[in-house]
C-alpha cells in the first residue's frame, strides 16, 4: 500500500510537470532522455507500458513518455523519496506475517495447533489475539465467535460492508448467512461461491475454524470479475453458433435443392446461385469479423504517419455503389491533418464507421464527414447520417458484440452486427475515444478523438 501511494503520488507531480511544459526543463531530481534512447526503462514504455517505475530502500524513480500530438518528444525521470516506515513497526509486521503463515500452514495442512518452544508459542498466543496482519490483505476477512459476534475485521471488510459488531448485519444476504451459522454448528473448512443479490457481485467464501473452535475466520475473494468475464465467454460462443448457423443453413438448403431437383429452371438455378453466394461473403465477413475482434494484442502497435483523408475518400469511392443505391448526399469537410497512428487499423475504424453510416442512413439521406484539428491539437473524425436514430438503450448498447439497432419500423438490419465492436476495440488499442449522439428519428452522429 505505502508503495502504491509512492507511486501515485510521485505519478501525478511528474504529470503535472510534464503537461505544463510543452518540452520540460531540468530540475533537481529529474534527469531528460531523448526520445531514442534505448535504456531499460525507455524500452518498457515503447512496448506499450505507460510508464516505468524503479524502487530502491530509500526512494522511488518514475519515468513518462512527454508527448505531442501521439510523438513522443522525450522520455522524463523524477527521482523522490519514500515513505519511511521505522524499524519496529517493520518488525511487527514481519513477525504478525510470519506466525499468520504458521498458523495457517496447521489449520489447512495439519489440522492442529503447532508445537512451539514456549517462547514462539507465548508469541503466538499474542498473534492469535491480535490480527492486524490481515490489514496487509486487500480483500475482506473477519473473525467471528460462536456467539455470532465480529471480534476483528480488517479494513477491506469495513469498507465492502457494515462495520456491525455480529453476523446477522448479514440478513439481507440470506445465503451467506445461512451458511455462516451452518458452519458454526458444524465447524469444518469449506470453500463456497455466494452470490450477493444486494452487491450484485460474487465471492469465493472460505471458512476457517480456529484452533480453540470458538472462533473462526472468514476469507471472501471478490470473482465478479472472473465470473463475469466466463459468462461472458459462454454468452459470446453462443452469439456465434447461433450467427454462424444462419448463413451456413441457407447455404445448405439451398444447394441441396440444386443437387436435387434436376428440373430446376435456369431462372431458379441462378436464383439460388445468387443466395448461395450472397451468403458465403456473410459467412466470410462474420469469421473474418470474429478474426479481428478476437485477436489480441501481442505488443506495441508500431504507429506511423498517416493521412486519414485520404483513407476517407479511398473508403467512399469503394462504397460508391451503396451510396448510389440509397441516392444519398455526402457532404464532406476534411482538413488536410497527418498524425502519428497505425494505418491498417485506421482504416478498419474509418471504413466501418462509414460503411454503418451509409447502411443506416434512409433513402435520399445526407451523410456529412468532418476531419479537422481541436484547439488541443486532438485530430476529430465526425460521421453523421439521417436515419432512424437510436434510443437511451440502444446508445448503450450500440458497441456491444453482435448488437444490432432494429428502432425504424420496417428497418431490417442485416451485417455482423461486429462492426462498431471493432472500431472500440481498434480505438482503445491505439488511444482514442469514440462517443455517439443520436434521437430517435433523427440525426446520429458518431465522433472519433484520436
Amino acid at each position: 500500500m505505502t508503495l502504491q501511494n509512492d507511486t501515485n503520488r510521485t505519478r501525478n507531480e511528474l504529470e503535472k510537470i510534464i503537461q505544463s511544459n510543452p518540452l520540460v526543463t531540468k530540475a533537481d531530481s529529474m534527469t531528460i532522455l531523448p526520445k531514442d534512447s534505448q535504456s531499460p526503462v525507455t524500452k518498457a514504455i515503447k512496448q506499450g507500458a505507460d510508464y516505468s517505475r524503479e524502487v530502491s530502500i530509500s526512494s522511488i524513480t518514475i519515468t513518462e513518455a512527454n508527448t505531442k500530438d501521439g510523438k513522443v518528444l522525450e522520455y522524463v525521470s523524477l527521482k523522490r523519496n519514500r515513505t519511511s516506515i521505522t524499524f519496529p513497526i517493520q518488525l511487527i509486521i514481519g513477525l504478525d506475517v510470519i506466525f499468520f503463515f504458521i498458523t495457517l500452514y496447521f489449520i489447512l495442512i495439519k489440522n492442529e495447533k503447532p508445537e512451539l518452544s514456549p517462547p514462539i508459542e507465548i508469541l503466538s498466543k499474542k498473534a492469535e489475539n491480535n490480527f492486524a496482519f490481515t490489514e496487509f490483505f486487500q480483500f475482506p476477512i473477519f473473525i467471528f465467535d460462536n456467539h455470532g459476534e465480529i471480534k476483528f475485521a480488517n479494513s477491506s471488510f469495513r469498507n465492502e460492508f457494515s462495520p456491525d459488531q455480529n453476523i446477522y448485519q448479514f440478513s439481507e444476504h440470506i445465503d451467506f448467512l445461512s451458511f455462516l451459522l451452518k458452519k458454526m454448528l458444524n465447524p469444518s473448512l469449506q470453500d463456497k461461491l455466494i452470490h450477493f443479490e444486494k452487491l450484485d457481485a460474487d465471492y469465493e467464501v472460505n471458512f476457517h475454524p480456529l484452533p480453540d473452535n470458538e472462533r473462526f475466520m472468514v476469507t471472501m475473494n471478490d470473482v465478479t470479475v472472473y465470473k463475469n468475464a466466463v459468462n461472458a465467454q459462454k454468452e459470446l460462443v453462443a452469439n456465434i453458433s447461433h450467427e454462424l448457423k444462419t448463413p451456413l443453413t441457407s447455404i445448405h438448403g439451398f444447394s441441396d435443392l440444386l443437387e436435387n431437383i434436376p428440373d430446376l429452371s435456369v431462372e431458379k438455378r441462378q436464383e439460388f446461385a445468387k443466395l448461395i453466394s450472397k451468403e458465403s461473403s456473410r459467412l466470410l465477413d462474420l469469421v473474418s469479423d470474429i478474426i479481428s475482434l478476437s485477436k489480441p494484442q501481442l505488443s506495441g502497435i508500431e504507429m506511423n504517419s498517416v493521412q486519414p483523408q485520404l483513407i476517407i475518400e479511398s473508403a467512399l469511392q469503394n462504397l460508391q455503389q451503396s451510396i448510389e443505391h440509397k441516392k444519398l448526399i455526402i457532404k464532406t469537410e476534411l482538413e488536410d491533418v497527418t498524425i502519428s497512428s497505425n494505418e491498417k487499423r485506421l482504416q478498419v475504424i474509418l471504413k466501418n464507421l462509414i460503411e454503418n453510416a451509409i447502411f443506416y442512413a434512409n433513402m435520399n439521406g445526407k451523410i456529412t464527414i468532418q476531419l479537422f484539428k481541436d484547439n488541443y491539437g486532438k485530430t476529430i473524425f465526425s460521421i453523421s447520417n439521417t436515419g432512424p436514430g437510436l434510443n437511451n438503450i440502444e446508445k448503450s448498447q450500440i458497441f456491444e458484440r453482435f448488437y444490432r439497432s432494429t428502432n425504424a419500423g420496417t428497418f431490417n438490419p442485416s451485417g455482423t452486427g461486429l462492426g462498431l465492436a471493432i472500431v472500440q476495440k481498434n480505438l482503445k488499442e491505439l488511444g482514442g475515444t469514440i462517443v455517439v449522439e443520436s434521437q430517435v428519428g433523427q440525426e446520429t452522429t458518431f465522433q472519433v478523438r484520436l
